[in-house]
């Protein structure tokens, strides 16, 4: 649980120290099922910006930290060197993967009503990596 600081009145503005979106205090309105209160929305829509428990429920990236800002450049350039000229292959592998992952669930789904998405990637990787995987 985080602790937020609720508005101390309706119209308080204030960014997410966690997406860094711009908040306003507005009422809630619950139309009479329960009392009105004032919480954190985002300037744009009249929802809450916290969950119940006090997180940030934007899918908004998060603001990127000093490190990880220096990081990324040297990261996407290796990827790029490790990776040049075979996007192709990737791009296959990748829909045979997910190929294999739907066939995977959907035998599962007969026999588990709700398999564990874990265990539906586990049994993909193994099965990849014996059907596809590198040859001897």
């Amino acid at each position: 649980m985080v602790f937020i600081t609720a508005p101390a009145k309706e119209g308080d503005t204030k960014k997410c120290p966690e997406c860094d979106i711009d908040l306003i205090g507005r009422l809630t309105d619950y139309k009479g099922r329960y009392a009105d209160k004032l919480q954190w929305q985002i300037t744009t829509e009249r929802k809450a910006h916290y969950d119940k428990d006090g997180n940030c429920k934007s899918d908004a990236p998060k603001p990127e930290t000093l490190e990880q800002a220096q990081e990324t450049p040297a990261s996407k350039k290796e990827i790029t060197a490790i990776y040049s000229g075979k996007e192709d292959n990737i791009m296959e592998d990748t829909l045979r993967i997910l190929s294999l992952r739907k066939q995977i669930t959907d035998i599962v789904k007969e026999y588990e009503i709700d398999p564990h998405p874990g265990m539906i990637w586990e049994m993909t990787a193994l099965l990849f990596k014996k059907h596809f995987g590198v040859k001897e």
